[in-house]
């Protein structure tokens, strides 16, 4: 019998959650063999992959790299330099043209699914089986012009969670595009490394810096933490608009012994290497993938209470807090000075994930969608 083929498209200039997120399906979905998968994605990005070391042997051969416009492949310093802007929507419209020229050559083959993860204005959307993310946890961009090419077309809109779904529903009440809700999620599972070694004094916080991830917040409650003399260490991993009011808040604070503040592009050894993970966005901190990722490296967790975040995190595994560095900065001083109590939440973690967000689960799930929308086409 011949798999059907899936096509995961992300039209991305970066590594961050659905980037990776979509990577990890690839590999899940070639693993379990029920369909035969493909991710396209810019050139620039499979680059980008590959330097990170996350493109694995098995699914070389499955990433579908789209040449850019030289253009499009102007670096944003160099853009920042001679003060352009809108450097996205410049490189957004450029790509836009190479992967319609792609996505010709994919709906020619025999009934493809196109997933879409992320996708721009500027994408022809053809009559096939398509798929389109919808992930934003702030809701900002469900109002987006992108939207109005796709709520009229007969497709799927996969909403990550029931308050996207919800506000999405709202926002386009005429439509015809169908909505689904995946029953859960799940990230690449951290491999324990004996070479390194937990720090039970070790704070982490991965995220963009903006601020709808409150990093503002967090490096107020480290300053809390440090005028009531606890001996602590923080990393921020991260980058965005607002590293240079981080940076200059640590120096205020003379938090710069103990916060550092850099962008990595594996996770891995300094998941590993800390106790507490703090995860601050104002919308939702489900379904993210660095948390995710936290949890299956042992981290005990402290987040923000909202949105669905108490899907991942409740007392067995960590503490929600309101996004008030008062309360937080409470909140890590008791983890830091419990850290028997921490290690377990951490334990905790592990075993949550492992039981309830299993890449399986999540891509049975995908099958089955990939396989309704083909019958639905032939049927129509």
């Amino acid at each position: 019998m011949i798999k059907k083929k899936v096509f995961l498209i992300n039209i991305c200039f970066g590594i961050a959650g659905i980037e990776k997120r979509f990577l990890n399906i690839l590999s899940k979905l070639h693993e379990r063999g029920v369909v035969d998968p493909f991710l396209v994605v810019p050139i620039s990005h499979r680059n980008e992959l590959e330097a990170a070391n996350l493109i694995s042997e098995n699914i070389r051969d499955k990433l579908i790299p789209v040449e850019e416009s030289k253009i499009s492949r102007i670096p944003a310093n160099i853009i920042k330099r001679f003060k352009v802007r809108g450097h996205g929507l410049w490189r957004e419209f450029f790509t836009a043209n190479a992967f319609n020229n792609q996505l010709e050559k994919i709906t020619a083959s025999k009934s493809p699914v196109i997933h879409f993860g992320i996708t721009n204005r500027y994408i022809k959307i053809r009559p096939s089986q398509n798929i389109f993310e919808c992930v934003d946890a702030s809701l900002e961009s469900l109002r987006s012009p992108l939207w109005y090419n796709i709520i009229n077309t007969k497709c799927l809109v996969n909403c990550q969670t029931n308050r996207i779904k919800n506000e999405f529903e709202k926002i386009w009440k005429l439509r015809e595009c169908r909505i689904n809700v995946p029953p859960n999620c799940f990230a690449k599972q951290v491999i324990p490394n004996k070479n390194v070694k937990r720090n039970p004094k070790k704070i982490i916080f991965v995220g963009r810096f903006i601020k709808d991830k409150s990093p503002l917040v967090f490096i107020e409650a480290l300053n809390i933490l440090r005028r009531k003399n606890v001996l602590f260490t923080a990393s921020l991993l991260g980058e965005g608009p607002l590293e240079k009011k981080i940076k200059n808040k640590v120096k205020e604070y003379k938090l710069e012994k103990i916060v550092s503040i850099e962008f990595v592009k594996s996770l891995d050894e300094a998941l590993l290497s800390s106790s507490i993970y703090v995860s601050l966005q104002t919308g939702d901190n489900y379904p993210s993938q660095a948390l995710l990722e936290a949890m299956s490296a042992g981290c005990a967790i402290l987040a923000s209470d909202v949105g669905e975040t108490h899907r991942l995190i409740d007392l067995s595994n960590g503490i929600l807090v309101p996004i008030d560095s008062y309360k937080i900065a409470e909140s890590l001083l008791l983890m830091l000075s419990n850290p028997e109590m921490t290690g377990a939440l951490g334990q905790e973690s592990i075993k949550k994930i492992s039981a309830k967000f299993t890449a399986d689960d999540y891509c049975e799930h995908l099958e089955r969608i990939y396989h309704s929308e083909i019958n639905l086409v032939n049927n129509r």
